[in-house]
This record gives structure tokens, C-alpha cells and sequence, in this order.
């Protein structure tokens, strides 16, 4: 799933946090997890964007 469709799916869900995940682990996904975030704000959706061995507690 790339940025568009992750951005489709927590539209459609809706979800209280959106963490993005499994990106720029090779070359072939190389992502913007600032940029996913700026375009979910637009949309009304939150984004953590977390550092590699970060927790995130719910």
C-alpha cells in the first residue's frame, strides 16, 4: 500500500492515530513520512511519525 491508498484506507476508518510504517526499508519504498503526515492533516486525520525503536502507548 503506498501513501494514496494508506490515505484512502484512514479516510474510510477513520482511525484516532495514523502511524505510518514499512517504508524506506529498500530503495524500491522510499517514502516522505513528513509528507504522508502533511497530507493526512489536510484531511482531518493524525499522524505520529515515530523514530526506529520508538513505543507509542494508546
Amino acid at each position: 500500500m503506498g501513501p494514496e491508498d494508506a490515505l484512502r484506507a484512514a479516510e474510510m476508518i477513520r482511525p484516532g492515530i495514523t502511524i505510518p510504517m514499512h517504508y524506506d526499508t529498500f530503495p524500491v519504498i522510499r517514502q516522505d513520512p513528513e509528507a504522508f503526515r502533511a497530507a493526512a492533516q489536510k484531511r482531518g486525520l493524525p499522524v505520529r511519525v515515530m523514530a526506529p525503536g520508538e513505543s507509542f502507548v494508546l
